[in-house]
């Protein structure tokens, strides 16, 4: 019965400090309001000469600030102005708070020499009333709130509450929260709550009468006995449910998974529990399997197939007639005696083949993509003097951003090998620029175009064939952007014959940066 009686005094202790944070959150409001009208240089005209024109505009128009704000603090009964530079007092009054008569009483009371540093309680011959000061050099503001008013957010009457201050007559009375207090003119015993306001001088009190606790507690203490001789009553019939509606099925749901971490994936849940629930938990555990053996054979066609994918890129890095033209293209460089160009064309060439060669699963920077790019095009203007020149638009912070290896590559590769047109030289445009989380990859040149029917077929993601062989490097790069990105990258080409070709991707941006691999030794 103790711990009962606890338990409804703490319900009613958690309940009162709502009520008091509720009262301070408008105290705080309010608070705000008049501290920023005093801070406003907007009033400086009531420095003047009550008969100054600029003094009589700025007292009507913060009279009518007041007034039309009213509304927003619903517990200000009024609002009270003394201009300390004329003498002159006013008030901006709720109608609906406060009466004529209580607002000019109220007026009278309050104290016009400093501004109070907290809410204080100020008793006039109409009733109790919470009042807070502010004050500068020629004004003070004041609040009025009406004690019922306060006391009315509890409950529509403010039953059972009152304020505790110095000032009033029950302080006089020994109040001790926690305790049992009786008033003189009623026998009965109150139990008090009390909470003090963190701004301002007085606390709030709440009289609980004993009547009222011991009948909850009576009540709460036969619920509580019925409660348990019904449970005591039905634990042998709830075991026999939950037995066969619960233990058994979750006993089967645990055989099951240990059968699938034992690798017997083929396992299915054939007889279940018998509430429509584990039927359905039945059907989804089955179909959940059936799924990962679904996974698990996408997973390896999708392995197999990037395997294939590598090795197709594999076979397009390790380029026999690079090879061979660059060493051909030496040996005539060496004749000619021209060996600062053999230099610079086998560091060029030694550098490519090092790049080329690298794993496919791996990413890498943008910038070391570019380079390789860049030592590419320079082999190829050895090689061919005069037949193109490359133009980067490339954001410089985007250099260390992750990208498949080889990508941009490949077109750039087509573009110097199949753009070209004897009678002008070509122009290749590398852009790369950032749009939120994706990258925007163009390569574009000003060559011959590409046919109609093959267009359609790089459109397709089909494998060109011609008389000279498979051309998988398109159809490769674009299954790797799958590879790597799935259907959140972008690939599309647009060309026409004697206009030039252009190739643009959109790619995700990787979240983190990878660290470049490419084996550095010289």
């Amino acid at each position: 019965m103790k711990d009962m009686e606890q338990h409804v005094f703490k319900s009613e202790e958690n309940a009162l400090k709502m009520y008091r944070n509720q009262i301070e959150i408008y105290f705080d409001a309010m608070e705000q309001y008049l501290s920023g009208i005093l801070m406003d240089s907007a009033w400086n005209g009531l420095n003047f000469e009550r008969e100054n024109q600029d003094y009589i505009m700025t007292k009507n128009r913060l009279w009518n600030k007041l007034v039309s704000n009213m509304e927003e603090y619903p517990l200000a009964g009024a609002f009270y102005i003394h201009i300390k530079t004329s003498d002159e007092r006013l008030f901006a009054r709720n109608v609906e708070k406060l009466t004529l008569e209580e607002a000019e009483d109220v007026k009278a009371c309050i104290s016009d020499s400093v501004g109070q540093r907290v809410w204080d309680i100020l008793v006039c011959k109409s009733g109790n009333y919470v009042v807070k000061s502010f004050s500068n050099s020629y004004m003070q503001i004041s609040v009025a709130v009406k004690e019922t008013e306060l006391l009315n957010l509890w409950d529509s009457e403010g039953a059972d509450l009152i304020l505790l201050s110095d000032i009033l007559p029950i302080h006089q009375r020994e109040l001790y929260p926690g305790s049992y207090f009786g008033l003189e003119e009623e026998s009965e015993q109150f139990y008090v709550l009390c909470e003090p306001y963190t701004s301002a001088s007085f606390s709030i009190v709440r009289l609980i009468p004993q009547y009222d606790i011991k009948t909850r507690i009576f009540y709460g203490y036969r619920l509580l006995l019925y409660l348990s001789l019904i449970g005591l009553i039905a634990v042998p019939f709830i075991y026999l449910v939950l037995e066969r509606i619960l233990l058994r099925p979750l006993r089967e749901i645990e055989a099951a998974i240990l059968k699938i971490k034992q690798g017997n994936i083929s396992y299915r849940i054939t007889k279940f529990g018998y509430s429509v629930e584990f039927q359905n938990i039945m059907r989804s555990f089955n179909r959940m399997l059936d799924q990962i053996v679904d996974l698990e054979k996408k997973t390896y066609d999708l392995e197999i197939e990037k395997k294939e994918a590598q090795l197709d890129s594999l076979r397009l890095q390790i380029n026999p007639h690079l090879l061979l033209n660059s060493l051909n293209t030496v040996y005539s460089l060496a004749q000619m005696k021209k060996y600062d160009g053999i230099q610079t064309y086998v560091l060029n060439l030694v550098n490519y083949f090092r790049y080329s060669l690298r794993n496919t699963e791996e990413y890498v920077q943008l910038g070391k993509e570019i380079d390789f790019i860049k030592c590419y095009l320079e082999i190829q203007r050895i090689r061919y003097p005069g037949r193109f020149y490359a133009l980067y638009n490339i954001d410089e912070e985007l250099s260390a951003e992750p990208v498949p290896p080889l990508i941009i590559e490949n077109f750039v590769e087509n573009s110097s090998k199949y753009a070209w047109e004897e009678d002008r030289p070509i122009e290749i445009v590398i852009t790369v620029k950032a749009d939120g989380h994706f990258l925007r990859i163009s390569v574009s040149d000003n060559g011959k175009g590409i046919e109609e029917t093959i267009l359609n077929k790089i459109k397709a993601e089909q494998i060109i064939e011609d008389s000279r062989g498979r051309h998988i490097g398109i159809y490769n790069c674009v299954k790797r952007l799958r590879l790597f990105y799935g259907e959140a990258a972008i690939f599309s080409v647009a060309s026409r014959p004697g206009e030039g070709t252009q190739v643009w991707m959109k790619i995700p941006r990787k979240e983190q940066h990878f660290d470049e691999l490419v084996d550095s030794r010289r």
